[in-house]
């Protein structure tokens, strides 16, 4: 992507992106692409282990900034290698995909994710 057009950037910088999971993202080149592979799956396979931990104690967690106590980017950063950034984009797409939704606690007043379906990547072994 080149920049035709920016208030705080220099017009013509060139940002190299790459289609990961659905989504447009910047390229990261200073990881191999297996270590890159390696690292975003590492990432998918927490998401959906958080989500369906807290979804099965009860207290989901939340995709809504709104609720920083149960905010799944943060929790996740806070305890983790990732940055909430990439927390951030990798469960957006998981939900523009449908394998993560939101849905209401049966019997609670608040909802929150739930898995709706594994990928096939993130299946735990049998």
């Amino acid at each position: 992507m080149t920049l035709v057009k920016a208030n705080h950037a220099a017009t013509g910088n060139t940002i190299p992106l790459e289609w990961r999971d659905r989504l447009l993202v910047p390229f990261t080149s200073s990881m191999s692409t297996f270590e890159a592979r390696a690292r975003r799956d590492r990432l998918d396979n927490l998401i959906f282990q958080r989500v369906a931990e807290g979804w099965d104690r009860g207290h989901p967690f939340s995709s809504a900034y709104q609720a920083p106590d149960r905010y799944l980017p943060t929790i996740i950063a806070g305890r983790s290698e990732f940055k909430r950034d990439e927390v951030e984009n990798a469960m957006r797409g998981w939900i523009a995909s449908g394998h993560l939704i939101l849905d209401d606690v049966p019997g609670k007043r608040r909802g929150g994710l739930r898995v709706a379906a594994l990928p096939f990547r993130t299946r735990p072994e049998e």
